[in-house]
């Protein structure tokens, strides 16, 4: 049998690379590889694989330790803000408590995330008229809930806002309150979500000490702790009055 002459270049399934065969003058049949092909259907076939290791790679379990991860942040984040909050509260309450005595709710329920933070009732001195601090605040509420309301919020949204608004409004009150006792307290502002701003203590300057705020941290847990456990004592969920001047609370806040 004679063949013609000429070239036919073939693929080799197996190889991956291209096979020319060469029909001859004398009927015999050459054959080579192209070498250039072999190397570059081999980088192709190389490359194929690393793109499905780096696919598989990224697996599920992968994405779901990123949300937990991100979910942990999260509740570490809120519970550092909200503790610093009733740090907070319970120095203002100490600086307060050397003229007033302080009238506060039980609360419902002892969180085990975060400090509590007190609902307070009234301060009372011996020479003026009580100070019905939580109808302060609740008007303030208001304020801030009609505003809201004005700016477009859902009342969804204003209701779920009340509990953040009250513990701002408390902070904000309670600061004013004691500057106006004489004590220097300085500040930070912040802007919040929908212009709402909060502000935070930075430092507190008294009879020449100067309060940092992770003074003000440990101390206002002292102080909290103390509070809370004066109020586990009395066995009753009565509102609870701290006295003038509370020998606990003034020996955990030297300053007094």
């Amino acid at each position: 049998m004679e063949y013609a002459r000429g070239t036919l270049t073939i693929m080799s399934a197996f190889t991956q690379r291209s096979l020319k065969l060469t029909v001859l003058g004398n009927g015999m049949i050459s054959y080579e590889y192209d070498e250039s092909d072999a190397s570059a259907n081999l980088d192709t076939y190389s490359n194929s694989r690393e793109i499905k290791k780096e696919e598989k790679s990224i697996s599920p379990l992968s994405e779901k330790k990123k949300s937990k991860d991100a979910n942990e942040r999260y509740i570490f984040g809120f519970r550092v803000s909200r503790n610093y909050q009733a740090e907070q509260q319970a120095i203002l309450l100490a600086l307060i408590n050397k003229t007033y005595s302080i009238t506060v709710e039980h609360p419902l329920k002892k969180s085990k995330l975060t400090i509590p933070f007190l609902k307070i009732i009234q301060f009372t001195s011996d020479d003026s008229q009580p100070v019905y601090f939580n109808n302060i605040v609740e008007q303030q509420i208001k304020v801030l809930q009609n505003e809201d309301l004005k700016n477009g919020v859902t009342q969804k949204t204003v209701n779920r806002r009340k509990d953040v608004h009250r513990i701002t409004e408390v902070i904000r009150l309670l600061i004013s309150f004691a500057r106006d006792m004489g004590f220097d307290i300085k500040t930070k502002k912040t802007s919040g979500s929908k212009g709402s701003v909060k502000e935070s203590i930075k430092e507190i300057h008294f009879n020449n000490v100067v309060l940092t705020k992770q003074t003000i941290s440990e101390i206002g847990r002292n102080i909290s702790n103390e509070m809370e456990k004066k109020m586990a004592n009395a066995n009753t969920d009565l509102p609870f009055c701290f006295g003038k001047q509370d020998k606990e609370i003034a020996q955990l806040f030297k300053i007094l």
